[in-house]
């Protein structure tokens, strides 16, 4: 009688858990199926490793037969062209070069990395393109094609999208670092004065707010700096800004504000080299980029700049944030990537 009793309650409870069992209707699937996928990627994205390298360099698998073609020499060039704006000749991004036989895990986590591969098994040249494939913030570009010709082709057609791909990832992965490690005093007093939402990193550490619509903020040491300069100045209509008329504007700012080591001496645009000028968009604005050589009257000093300037509809003004590198007998072209990284992070 006993077990009859036991057996009576271990069906009902059976029974009762099938009843309060929970069939997921489709909608539920698709949410937990989504979940899974996301802490999957959450998952992965944990367990990459930190990536090797240095910035700006960037490592090519390449086999040799390839690499000493016409199409590892456009590669090759179009990677270390000089870097825009300045006087001395940098290269754009330092490159390393392996073949496909010593590429290996160790070599797969590299910050930047493009892998040729050319077979037989492709049908037509493609470029691929993927973040943190093997690493974190890693720029992974895949080149494959099926012959040499298809292969320089392919490269040539996509040389502005390589270039672009892996200056993008330098810049963010900066602007990331930057935002880990502001200056908040100097961000705080930026958008009181000035009303400007930027990202100052820590590498400014000394300020100017002594001026009229007018900062200057300082950063590195005496050899080898980059500084900012952010100002505003009335503007009635857009159609007039010209290259000329922000030159004019940056002269007549930059002759009240920045005085030269000597008694009369100030900082002035070096008009005997050429001076570029473009529009960009930075967090869906458009701005006006002008990059050229600043100098000083008097004195012996000079350097690169780069000036972002974006026209205030609203307020009926130019709002400017400019950086400038002094850096004789130094390389610069770090030090112009963080005046972009800081101008890129701005949100005009």
């Amino acid at each position: 009688m006993k077990k009859l009793i036991l057996f009576l309650i271990a069906i009902s409870i059976l029974i009762s858990c099938k009843e309060k069992t929970h069939k997921p209707n489709n909608k539920e699937k698709e949410t937990i199926s989504a979940k899974l996928h996301s802490d999957k990627k959450k998952t992965k994205k944990r367990l990459l490793p930190s990536p090797s390298g240095r910035a700006n360099e960037v490592l090519i698998v390449m086999n040799d037969k390839y690499w000493n073609s016409k199409s590892g020499q456009f590669l090759f060039n179009s990677f270390t062209q000089d870097v825009e704006g300045i006087a001395w000749k940098e290269p754009i991004f330092d490159i390393s070069r392996i073949p496909r036989g010593a590429y290996n895990d160790m070599v797969r986590i590299a910050r930047n990395l493009i892998e040729v591969d050319v077979s037989d098994r492709y049908s037509i040249g493609k470029v691929k393109l993927y973040r943190a494939k093997y690493s974190r913030t890693q720029a992974y570009a895949k080149i494959q094609a099926p012959n040499e010709e298809t292969l320089y082709q392919t490269i040539n057609d996509n040389e502005i999208k390589l270039l672009s791909f892996f200056y993008s990832a330098e810049r963010e992965r900066l602007i990331t670092y930057f935002e880990k490690n502001p200056n908040n005093d100097f961000q705080e007093k930026l958008k009181e004065k000035l009303g400007y939402n930027v990202v100052i990193p820590t590498m400014f550490n000394h300020e100017n707010f002594n001026g009229i619509n007018f900062v200057w903020l300082s950063g590195g040491n005496i050899d080898a700096r980059a500084d900012l300069a952010l100002y505003t100045f009335p503007c009635n209509e857009e159609k007039i800004i010209t290259l000329q008329y922000l030159i004019a504007k940056r002269d007549s700012v930059m002759k009240i504000n920045i005085p030269g080591p000597s008694d009369g001496s100030y900082m002035c645009t070096e008009n005997s080299l050429p001076t570029t000028f473009k529009k960009v968009k930075i967090n869906n604005k458009t701005l006006y980029e002008v990059r050229g050589l600043w100098k000083t009257t008097i004195d012996i000093m000079g350097g690169p700049f780069v000036s972002y300037a974006y026209y205030n509809e609203e307020t009926q003004t130019m709002q400017v944030l400019e950086g400038f590198v002094y850096a004789p007998n130094h390389n610069k072209r770090n030090l112009i990537h963080r005046i972009e990284a800081v101008a890129y992070s701005w949100k005009p």
